[in-house]
């Protein structure tokens, strides 16, 4: 199955109709597309991201939402430790900005456990939404 085959599966079946355009003016570091432009500063080492994220397997199945639990999911930007995906998925990203991306699961989670957000390898797509960043 192509990526693009993936996507298309998974948009069919997706919490989350958009509109999407293969064609984006932001390098990303993963494939992926923007939903919504964000304003501002990009990411940097050091800021205090605070996004809103929803992650799901290769069948469609939700693994996380951070929207349903009502709490935002706050990091320092390029820091250890943190959640390696997450970090990846906001790379370059700006205040308001919304992407999706597909990433696989062991390239940042290569000891698969319980402690990790995700627990088996494999491709995920994940929706980061950016509520705001802080330069410290």
């Amino acid at each position: 199955m192509s990526v693009m085959d993936f996507i298309s599966i998974v948009l069919q079946c997706s919490f989350l109709p958009v509109m999407l355009s293969p064609a984006t003016d932001v390098d990303m570091g993963t494939p992926g597309f923007m939903i919504q432009p964000g304003q501002g500063d990009t990411t940097k080492s050091g800021d205090r991201v605070t996004i809103d994220f929803w992650i799901q397997d290769q069948n469609g199945k939700e693994i996380a939402n951070s929207e349903r639990r009502g709490t935002g999911h706050t990091f320092d930007a390029f820091a250890t430790p943190g959640d390696r995906l997450l970090n990846a998925a906001a790379i370059g990203s700006k205040a308001g900005e919304e992407r999706l991306l597909i990433m696989e699961s062991e390239q940042w989670y290569p000891d698969h456990g319980p402690f990790n957000l995700l627990r088996e390898p494999g491709l995920v797509i994940v929706r980061v939404r950016v509520q705001r960043i802080d330069r410290r």
